[in-house]
Order: C-alpha cells, then structure tokens, then sequence
C-alpha cells in the first residue's frame, strides 16, 4: 500500500477537531510516514486556532500540516504575506454580533465605538475575500495535495473565499468516499445522521459520502455503505492517557464549568428557537451556587469557564463580572486540555461533559428543561445523561460540591457507565475505515 495522504477541511470552528485530532495521533503512531493536511477555509487558521493552545501544540508533535488559504499567496511577495497574515488574524471579534457589541455598555461613546469596530470588522472580511480571490486556484492546490482520503465537517457549511471551486473539487474532481465527520459525541436528535454537504448542488450522499455515527441508537450499531459506526476516537483510553500525562498536577483545586451559548439579559426567546441555546438568567444562577460553596469552604481554587467554540467572549465576560464569581478564567481550548488537572466538572446539557467524566473526574450534571428536551424523543440519550452519578437540579449544586472535593476520587461508576455507550475501540474502527476507504480507491 502507498503512502496515506488524508486532508480535513475546517470550515467553521475547533468542533470537529475534537474528534480528528486523537484519530491523527493514532495514524501517526501507527504509520510514520502518513501525510496529514488540514486545511481551515479562512485567510488566517489562527482566527480559530488562536485559542487553541492545545491544538497548535499537538499539530507539531503529530507532524500536521497545516493550512490555509494564505499558505498558497505567491511566495515572491512574502513580505506582503507577512502583513496580509497580521491584518486577517483578528477572529471576526470572538463570536461577537453587533448586538452583542452594542449592549454590552451602557455608554454612548462606547456604543458608538463598537459600531464603528463593527462596520470596520466588515470592511476587513470583504477585503480579505477580494484579495483570496485574487489569487488563489483551489483545483490547482487539491492536485498539489493529493489526498487519498478527505474528512469533512457534517454540517451546514460557511461561506468562504472559493467555496464553490473547493467543493466542485471534493464532490466532482475528487474521484474517493468523503467522510463526513461529527461535531459532538451523539447529535441533537435520534433521526439526524447528514445535511446535504455539498451547498452548491444536490449530492448523491450514498454513493459518494462515508457518514461517520459517533453513537450507538440501538442494540447493533449501525453500519450499511453509507453510515459508519466509528465511535469517538476522543474517549478511548489510549488518547486520555496521553492527555492526562501532558500537564502536571496543579496546586489549587480547579472546577470547571461547561459553557452552552446562552440569550443576553432581558433578550426574549424567539419561538421555536434553538432549545440548546440557554437563558442569561440560568448561567448566572448557575455561576452563584458554584461560588457559594467556593466562599463558605474558603478552599483555594481556580475557576474555568469552557466556553463553546461558538460562543461571545462579550457575553461570557458580561455573565462572570455581574456573577459573584471569582479568580476566574476564560477558555476557548479544547477538552482534552483540562484532563490532566481539573478536579470537578459541572456541565448543564452538554456531549462535552462526557470527555472529562469518561476520563474519571467527578462531572455534576444540572437537570433543566433544555435537558428534558434533549432527552424526550431519545432513549437512549435519556439512559446516557440520567444514570451519571451526580445528575442534579441546580439548588443541589453546593451540596454535591462539597461531598465530591471531600473525598477527592474519581467516579469510576460514571467510566463504566459511558463506555456502555462508547465502547473503547474507536481509534481503531476509524483508523481501519481510513485505510479501507484509500485501499478500494486505489484498485
């Protein structure tokens, strides 16, 4: 067999990332010639990647090449490079809308600043679509790639500079099964397993596309020519042992809360609005009860707001400075990155609570209603959520804080739990479709 060429494509944010990189880990160790090419669909990766500290960290190591739509400007004009990567780099203001600019200060002056901030953020993206587009010839680069194997967000896709020319290439061109890959360890709902991938034509999904199902539904996984059983690479032992080796133990006990995107204060909600999506009001309470128990115990800590890779870092800091909260941080990072010393995890609705409880750190899980919806037409998701250890309602947060950080274990009945769900095989079963997929294109 040949050299393995395999390319992802990142369209939108770190998501999907949680799920390739542990499987890219496992093909490196298994294979130490293996190219693996990512490609983010922006001017600048570190828009994304800038919060990222883990990931640009474990990109070395691995042996990723990483790039993005700069990488391919004409190399007898670097130094203008060089200046069009320092004007692409801001993030596009963190996740940030104008209405979350515009009320996040009750000063005019203010008001009037972050609107022209806003209206030049803009200006900054159309400029930076012309100049992309100026150069850049994706059919040309794909070819220069030659991958045997291309990995792709399952999901509605973001316009981006060339998106129509990068996606004629994946579903036209490129001759191979795409893999569609999760963004979560299970999705919303039980019937959900595709969007349509290609946004600028009707795709024939069966015959072209590999659809990887992160979940088992049912008593047989599922499995047929088009979806894949593949597990999540994330939660296999081998890749949490690695995880929990990087960072060493620190001295101030650090809990960890899972931030949801959540409405502003006093925002109504919409009808038929994204459920998963939180109040302000219950973020806030939330916050409160954690610090009630931090104040009363008068233990040292630290405290970790995780903050979903969608969210606006305004709100989040909007919600921390009314709270009563404390010696807190920030963190766009991925999960992987607090395995090693976090002490308690205390999540609402949320798949990434499973990385940190399947890892043995004690999770505290809050009933509410977004849970109760979550869980109404899903059985199996119901089982999943509701025989964790620690599944509570919000009031009983400071009680089971206390009982857990006085007893300092993990909860090996929660990693017995999930791996009912997510058997510990992951990397394997992805790595050997992998290959398949690349040996049935080169016959």
């Amino acid at each position: 067999m040949q050299k393995l060429k395999i390319l992802q494509v990142v369209i939108k944010n770190t998501s999907t990332l949680d799920f390739s990189v542990p499987l890219f880990w496992h093909i490196r160790n298994k294979s130490k010639n293996a190219e693996i090419t990512i490609l983010f669909c922006m001017s600048n990766r570190y828009k994304i990647l800038s919060k990222s500290e883990f990931y640009k960290r474990e990109f070395k190591k691995i042996g990723v090449n990483e790039l993005d739509f700069l990488h391919f400007f004409p190399s007898k004009l670097n130094r203008l490079k060089s200046i069009l990567y320092s004007f692409f780099s801001n993030n596009d203001s963190n996740n940030n809308s104008f209405l979350d600019l515009y009320s996040s200060t009750n000063s005019s002056i203010k008001k009037i600043s972050n609107f022209v901030y806003y209206v030049g953020q803009k200006l900054r993206r159309s400029i930076e679509n012309k100049v992309v587009m100026s150069y850049l010839d994706i059919d040309k680069e794909m070819r220069r790639i030659k991958p045997d194997v291309i990995l792709l967000d399952n999901r509605n896709a973001v316009d981006f500079p060339g998106d129509s020319d990068l996606f004629h290439y994946i579903f036209q061109t490129f001759k191979s099964r795409v893999v569609l890959l999760p963004h979560a360890p299970h999705y919303l709902t039980s019937d959900y397993s595709h969007v349509n991938p290609n946004p600028f034509s009707d795709c024939n999904v069966e015959d072209k596309c590999d659809i990887w199902m992160p979940f088992i539904k049912s008593d047989k996984p599922e499995s047929s020519s088009q979806l894949y059983y593949s597990g999540y690479p994330g939660f296999d032992s081998n890749w949490i042992d690695y995880c929990k080796s990087i960072e060493p133990k620190r001295h101030k006990i650090s809990i960890l809360y899972v931030g949801r995107k959540f409405l502003d204060r006093g925002t109504k909600r919409p009808d038929n609005f994204n459920f998963v999506t939180m109040d302000y009001n219950n973020v806030l309470i939330h916050l409160n009860l954690i610090y009630d128990y931090l104040r009363e115990s008068s233990v040292e800590f630290e405290f970790i707001f995780k903050a979903h890779p969608s969210s606006s870092s305004i709100m989040i800091d909007k919600a921390l400075q009314e709270s009563n909260m404390t010696n807190f941080t920030v963190s766009f990072d991925t999960s992987y990155s607090f395995l090693s010393y976090v002490d308690l995890v205390i999540s609402p609705y949320s798949t990434a609570l499973f990385s940190y409880a399947i890892s043995g750190i004690p999770t505290i899980v809050i009933k509410s209603d977004m849970m109760d919806e979550a869980m109404s037409s899903w059985k199996s998701v119901a089982e999943l959520y509701k025989n964790m250890s620690y599944y509570c309602n919000q009031e009983d947060i400071p009680s089971l804080m206390r009982n857990i950080l006085s007893k300092k274990n993990g909860v090996i009945a929660d990693v017995q739990h999930i791996r009912k769900f997510f058997p510990n095989n992951s990397l394997n079963l992805c790595y050997e479709r992998v290959i398949d997929i690349k040996e049935k294109n080169e016959l």
